[in-house]
């Protein structure tokens, strides 16, 4: 016997009690989400020989130095190669290689300005070589609770990690509560963090931070947009890394910024190979 299959319009089944009911049920609005991102990852040189260690045992194991080469650490591929990005979006990785990383990042970011394909683009993730990518069981991945947390209202989030040495301090800068009239003030280091929180501050670092890209778009933000500063005038001395150069301006203007506590990175010391 042939069978036959019916094909109902939309409206047709709406005229059925029960796929009206699950219609409603359906939740409302656009649920596309636009996640295309450029990764940046500033390589500070260019792998051009390898290194071996001083032992015959190495050699034979055609094992290197890691960090006798600026290129990037074994540990570092490791944990970037287990990052979970979002499917079905665009999303680009740019290295640029033998810069100073905030003239990396002027770089890089002044190009994809310049193309009309890439300025499309929503979001910028930056990456430094000596940041480890944590693993975050039973979550969806470091990256995509950046993107959760950005739609709490920021225009930048980043991973929690310390500075190298000891002692080792939290890289949140400034309360938005307080005084932010001195670079003193505007960029004290955070102590007051919780655990699994979202802490807003005055800035932070790069190793592992989302930005819109619209932020680059905004003429206010006068150019460059990162630089090393070790300035000494009568106000006193203005000693900035290129992070916070950016993040004073982009502070000024009235965007926000925070740091996901959830979200903990590693500090890769190539020296002593300790994780901070």
């Amino acid at each position: 016997m042939k069978q036959t299959i019916s094909v109902k319009t939309v409206d047709e089944l709406l005229q059925q009690a029960h796929f009206r009911d699950s219609f409603k049920a359906l939740p409302k609005g656009n649920t596309f989400k636009d996640l295309s991102t450029i990764i940046i990852i500033p390589i500070p040189g260019v792998v051009t020989e390898k290194k071996f260690i001083n032992c015959k045992k190495c050699k034979e194991k055609n094992e290197y130095d890691s960090w006798s080469f600026q290129g990037l650490h074994p540990i570092f591929v490791e944990a970037y190669k287990r990052l979970v990005k979002p499917m079905n979006v665009p999303i680009l990785e740019m290295m640029p290689a033998g810069y100073e990383v905030g003239d990396a990042y002027n770089k890089a970011i002044e190009m994809i300005l310049q193309n009309p394909s890439l300025n499309k683009f929503k979001f910028i993730l930056t990456i430094e070589y000596d940041n480890i990518i944590p693993f975050i069981p039973n979550t969806q991945g470091p990256l995509m609770m950046l993107y959760e947390t950005m739609e709490k209202g920021f225009d930048a989030v980043g991973g929690l990690y310390w500075t190298k040495g000891t002692p080792s301090m939290p890289l949140i800068y400034g309360d938005p509560k307080e005084d932010r009239k001195t670079p003193a003030g505007m960029f004290k280091v955070r102590h007051d963090w919780k655990p699994n929180d979202i802490v807003e501050c005055n800035g932070m670092g790069m190793g592992f931070t989302l930005f819109k890209l619209d932020l680059f778009k905004d003429k206010r933000i006068k150019k460059p947009w990162f630089k090393t500063i070790n300035d000494h005038s009568e106000k006193g001395p203005r000693l900035y890394t290129q992070d916070l150069h950016f993040f004073e301006k982009f502070r000024k203007l009235g965007y926000r910024c925070a740091v996901d506590t959830r979200v903990k990175v590693g500090h890769l010391d190539f020296k002593s190979n300790i994780i901070y």
